[in-house]
């Protein structure tokens, strides 16, 4: 069975642009190196400027764990994201094949 995640980023309106071409970057080397990812997709609110959404789908928690330990997620979290960021909300779902 697939994984998902819901990951919930609150920024300030003031860092917003620079949070998503920070992350938009990052994520273009998650989406090339790491092996099982379906869907990573970062979603800006049209009601608020410093909400985002990530949608992630994954083809087995195998998968998902070898992202979390990846070069690609590293960079994710390095300063330049991180500290554009309160603590992000994790939701995980078993999506059916």
């Amino acid at each position: 069975m697939a994984v998902g995640l819901t990951v919930e980023f609150t920024t300030t309106a003031a860092r917003a642009a620079a949070f998503a071409a920070a992350w938009q970057q990052a994520a273009a080397r998650v989406k090339a190196e790491d092996a099982g990812c379906r869907r990573y997709d970062l979603y800006a609110s049209v009601d608020d400027a410093s909400r985002f959404l990530l949608l992630e789908q994954w083809e087995s928690q195998a998968a998902l764990d070898a992202h979390i330990a990846s070069a690609a997620t590293a960079e994710l979290v390095r300063p330049a994201i991180r500290d554009y960021l309160a603590p992000p909300i994790v939701h995980r779902y078993e999506v059916p094949d």
